[in-house]
């Protein structure tokens, strides 16, 4: 079992970047609860996973999408995610991208994809880690992200910067 001191490290470095991923699939605070439950769990294993962050992600992805399964039998109702109305990004003044425009450009990508950016760039997942939490080869991760960064350079109409070295 790990320490308490460990699982408030982890906590702190991680629960932000879980919630977030969870809200791909639930409201913030069912991605709250599905957290908090995540860690939990990790504090009643016997043994310290080997990559608590690829761990912890997953979890968090198959409790959140089992979740959402649950609501959408009982309510029996086919629909867009929650978080396509809520919020990804606090505006700010000196920001050089439009807040808006890069949640509808990112709204706008195949579930997949998002679910890989969201992974990348909010989780700060290595591209192994991320194979680890979506049960793929590293080389389709890498594959998905590049297609989404393009998508959303498209979307975002920001051209792509070219490595002169």
């Amino acid at each position: 079992m790990p320490g308490m001191e460990k699982l408030g490290q982890w906590f702190e470095s991680y629960a932000a970047g879980l919630t977030l991923y969870g809200r791909q699939w639930l409201e913030t605070g069912e991605a709250e609860d599905v957290v908090q439950e995540a860690f939990v769990r990790l504090m009643g294993q016997r043994n310290e996973p080997d990559n608590v962050k690829a761990w912890l992600y997953r979890l968090v992805r198959n409790e959140a999408i089992d979740r959402l399964r649950r609501r959408q039998r009982q309510e029996n109702r086919a629909g867009e995610l929650e978080f396509l109305q809520s919020e990804w990004f606090e505006r700010q003044p000196t920001d050089p991208v439009d807040a808006e425009a890069a949640q509808a450009a990112l709204a706008g990508l195949a579930e997949d994809l998002r679910e890989v950016v969201v992974l990348r760039i909010w989780g700060q997942m290595t591209l192994k880690e991320m194979g680890t939490v979506l049960g793929q080869p590293v080389s389709s991760v890498f594959h998905k992200y590049q297609t989404a960064m393009e998508a959303l350079r498209k979307k975002m109409e920001v051209p792509c910067r070219k490595n002169l070295n």
